[in-house]
């Protein structure tokens, strides 16, 4: 009696197993077929996305993460869990609680990642592009210092203002700065000729920048490092950097 009630649990193990691999294998297909179905719709709108995350909310829908291929933007959906239907995350009225608390939860997990993604990037280009970094330090009295790294455009108004408070950022940390042409020729030219005429004296780059950052300065002629410029300006702007000011700040 012993030897047949251990067989058959061990038959019952194994077909329990069975049930849990065969459950398994059908959820896989199952989103395979949506993702391939969501990157279908894109591709017929002649936009090319990988489906990168998938996370079940219930009433039939899914949060999903695609990544253009192209830019390399990430987007977040909500999609029905058959991927026919295909909607913005941003925008959805619901009364089911529970939903709109997991709604919620990975729409702030994907705009904390989101953040972290860009503010590495960002990193990565102040330490690669030394050249173009103006850097203030902070004043002496101030112990264990943290750092501001700012992107700037000197035609943004909200840049100006930035610029003006700069003394109140060194009151706390040092302040490293890389100045763009986000906003049209004029911010290009302006950040290339504060790129020529840098230096190592902050307080000659405290003049620099507002002599360029002056509103009615517009014919300010042709610099050799407008080439410099425009590159980390693509690639700041490739990183997912969308207005400027753009300031992050580490301990």
């Amino acid at each position: 009696m012993k030897i047949l009630t251990i067989c058959a649990f061990c038959v019952s193990l194994a077909f329990g197993e069975s049930g849990i691999i065969q459950a398994l294998q059908s959820q896989f297909q199952e989103s395979s077929a949506q993702s391939k179905r969501i990157e279908g719709i894109f591709k017929e709108r002649d936009v090319n996305v990988k489906v990168l995350k998938v996370q079940n909310l219930g009433n039939g829908l899914d949060f999903v993460i695609v990544q253009e291929e192209k830019q390399g933007e990430r987007m977040p959906l909500l999609v029905t869990n058959n991927g026919a239907v295909i909607m913005p995350a941003s925008d959805v009225w619901s009364d089911d609680k529970e939903f709109s608390q997991k709604l919620e939860s990975v729409r702030s997990q994907f705009q904390q990642e989101k953040r972290e993604g860009i503010e590495s990037k960002i990193l990565e280009i102040f330490s690669k592009r030394k050249e173009a970094v103006i850097t203030f330090k902070a004043k002496p009295h101030v112990k264990n210092p943290k750092t501001f790294y700012i992107v700037s455009d000197a035609n943004c108004p909200y840049c100006h203002s930035e610029l003006e408070h700069l003394d109140e950022r060194l009151e706390s940390g040092h302040v490293k700065m890389i100045v763009v042409g986000f906003l049209d020729l004029s911010s290009v030219h302006k950040a290339a000729k504060i790129l020529e005429e840098k230096s190592n004296d902050e307080a000659k780059n405290l003049i620099l920048l507002k002599k360029y950052y002056n509103k009615e300065r517009d014919n300010i002629g042709f610099s050799p490092k407008i080439n410099q410029v425009m590159q980390y300006t693509k690639e700041i702007s490739a990183s997912g950097v969308r207005g400027v000011p753009y300031i992050i700040e580490r301990d």
